[in-house]
């Protein structure tokens, strides 16, 4: 009885933040895709090489990419009654932003190194 009421309280809990996680990522999908698609106005600056733009093209697309994946883990983990992974996978687009952020600013010291 105690752990059906424990699994009950997790399974709501899961279900929150996966509807939470699901709204809030459907709002933020087209503009992270806007921004993807705006990253090829980085041949716009003369200086830019070839493979350091389709690099920075790539990890912009790695962020709307990032979302639909998220949406089949929290929800098929959650179909299968594994809750506790389910609410991880809640949380892939922001470590994906966050390693995005922290790639760009790697990428700027790099770049200032070679100036």
């Amino acid at each position: 009885m105690n752990t059906s009421l424990a699994e009950e309280s997790e399974r709501k809990k899961t279900k929150r933040w996966a509807w939470i996680t699901t709204a809030a990522y459907l709002i933020l999908f087209p503009f992270l895709l806007m921004l993807a698609f705006a990253s090829f106005m980085v041949f716009d600056r003369p200086n830019t090489s070839i493979l350091f733009g389709f690099g920075l093209i790539f990890i912009y697309f790695l962020m709307p990419l990032s979302i639909p994946c998220t949406f089949y883990l929290v929800w098929s983990r959650y179909a299968q009654a594994n809750y506790t992974q389910s609410r991880r996978f809640c949380w892939i687009p922001i470590w994906v932003i966050g390693a995005v952020l922290i790639s760009f600013s790697m990428m700027d010291v790099v770049e200032g190194l070679f100036k």
